[in-house]
């Protein structure tokens, strides 16, 4: 991946100041360091930077740029060719030459290269270079916002320069007529380009154009281009779920998908719960998509068989369990709502709750496992009875609320031992998910049961901080950091009626909550 488009045109000379002298280049530099192995991300990586021209330069002068770019066929390109990123002195290079500087990345066995276009033109138009925001990688996910930003780093003010984006098919027809409301929230003329999801098709190829020139010079103007496909979307599979009907706590489930196919692999399934039980919440309003609680996320088609939350006991204790199967670009193929019922356990006077939510804990320290036990477990004790025009439950009795406090601190503390070594951003959120619904009752969660999850938090959020923010997705980390940020609003809230001691203890690990976000731009803090 280089940064700054696949094509551009770059000034030979700075903007001049009243200090500048006739000597000062631009110093183009080419970016390759968001490259990484999507096996493992962390692995240090071999890069080899090339160059060519599309025809031989007849007049050549040893001391420039270009003699080691004068040739046909792909070559190293100077000393610092194996460096994450190289730097290209303007004033080396011939006028109007459509250079080709290719970057190779290694890691093992596997190899990847990527070639960027630079032309470069006399004048003094602004250097403008893209950033990608959001939708980054090296094909779009369509069902997601795509943000670019334009940036130079010798422009002395942005506000000096004016814009024109232009995004076109591969037979140079223009996508968008108009910079309407529905395709754009930044139009076709400011610095930011912000296109909406669902606007762009699938498996298709595009270009993005940016023009840029200074304010009354419209004769000298910046060009760079970025192409890039869209991805495909999963097809021709089906994905059914089994048994139709069980007991919470009890039954186990399971969904089977089959036939999947799609050429941006790996295949992913998605499974989440349509459910009106008590959750902690945080709305996030850019979202372009609905979002349900997790209850699986993996490659493999066949969920491992667990049990699920209740059902709604105002609609027949009927749970709708969405699905969606994912490219490894993050779009999506929803299938229609599958209905299962999942009732509630038989409740006696002798019903020990305790002691039939432990005993359906998995015996494992698994995080997916684990938040699907406390979803199911919270769900029955965060029960509203059934509709009823000629009844009122009854408040729960000291006993009772005493019991349901034990039950909600026995959960917390076993999703506190939650291995979340290395888990995806989506398995974080599903935990989060599950604390939520657990802390939602906020009269039953008491001194130890408070502390447990807020510590508890600290870790989901550093375990957060570490996951690949350009690689999940922009849409993928605001719904993990609402999953994360909801609890700890609920746990803010109960700790105004605590004592001020344990008021300054929440407050600070508010404060280290918010330092593990700092350092991921553009997405939301709590």
């Amino acid at each position: 991946m280089i940064d700054s488009g696949s094509s551009r045109e770059v000034p030979l000379r700075k903007k001049l100041t009243r200090t500048s002298t006739l000597s000062q280049f631009y110093l183009l530099e080419l970016d390759g360091s968001r490259s990484y192995d999507p096996d493992n991300k962390s692995s240090p990586l071999i890069y080899e930077w090339l160059c060519r021209v599309p025809q031989l330069i007849t007049a050549i002068n040893k001391s420039r740029g270009d003699y080691e770019c004068n040739h046909t066929e792909f070559r190293p390109y100077q000393k610092q060719h194996w460096q994450e990123k190289i730097s290209l002195n303007t004033s080396g290079f011939v006028v109007n030459t459509g250079y080709e500087f290719m970057l190779k990345v290694r890691h093992k066995n596997r190899t990847s290269n990527y070639t960027q276009k630079i032309s470069f033109i006399r004048g003094d138009p602004p250097a403008v270079q893209f950033k990608c925001i959001t939708n980054c990688n090296d094909k779009w996910n369509i069902q997601e916002k795509l943000i670019l930003r334009s940036e130079c780093p010798f422009c002395a003010d942005m506000q000096d320069i004016r814009y024109e984006w232009k995004i076109q098919y591969a037979n140079k027809s223009a996508v968008f007529k108009k910079a309407t409301d529905e395709v754009t929230s930044t139009g076709f003329d400011k610095q930011n380009l912000a296109i909406n999801a669902g606007q762009l098709r699938e498996d298709s190829s595009y270009t993005v154009i940016l023009k840029a020139h200074y304010i009354g010079d419209d004769d000298h103007t910046t060009k760079i281009t970025l192409d890039r496909k869209s991805s495909v979307l999963p097809h021709s599979g089906a994905c059914s779920m089994f048994p139709k009907a069980g007991t919470v706590a009890e039954t186990q489930f399971q969904i089977q998908c089959r036939n999947w196919k799609c050429p941006d692999l790996p295949i992913k399934y998605e499974f989440t719960t349509k459910t009106k039980a008590k959750s902690s919440s945080v709305s996030v309003s850019s979202l372009s998509r609905t979002d349900y609680p997790i209850w699986y996320t993996g490659q493999e088609p066949i969920s491992p068989k667990s049990i699920l939350p209740l059902g709604d006991p105002n609609d027949g204790y009927d749970l709708e369990m969405i699905i969606r199967v994912l490219n490894a670009y993050g779009s999506f193929t929803e299938l229609d709502p599958v209905r299962v019922k999942v009732e509630n356990i038989v409740q006696t006077p002798e019903t020990n709750l305790s002691s039939i939510i432990e005993n359906s804990k998995p015996k494992t320290d698994d995080a997916t496992s684990l938040a699907q036990w406390a979803s199911s477990a919270s769900s029955i004790i965060n029960a509203e009875p059934e509709s009823s025009n000629t009844t009122t439950s009854a408040p729960p009795t000291a006993a009772e609320l005493a019991s349901r406090i034990k039950v909600r601190t026995s959960i917390i503390k076993s999703l506190e031992k939650a291995n979340l070594e290395g888990i995806p951003i989506e398995n974080l959120k599903q935990v989060g998910e599950a604390l939520g619904s657990v802390v939602a009752v906020k009269d039953e969660i008491d001194d130890d049961a408070q502390n447990a999850s807020e510590n508890f938090l600290l870790r989901l959020a550093a375990s957060f901080a570490k996951n690949d923010q350009a690689n999940a997705g922009a849409e993928t980390y605001e719904q993990a950091s609402a999953a994360l940020c909801g609890p700890l609003s609920d746990l803010m809230e109960i700790t105004t009626t605590k004592s001020d001691g344990y008021l300054e203890q929440a407050k600070g690990n508010h404060s280290r909550f918010d330092y593990y976000f700092y350092d991921i731009e553009g997405y939301p803090y709590c």
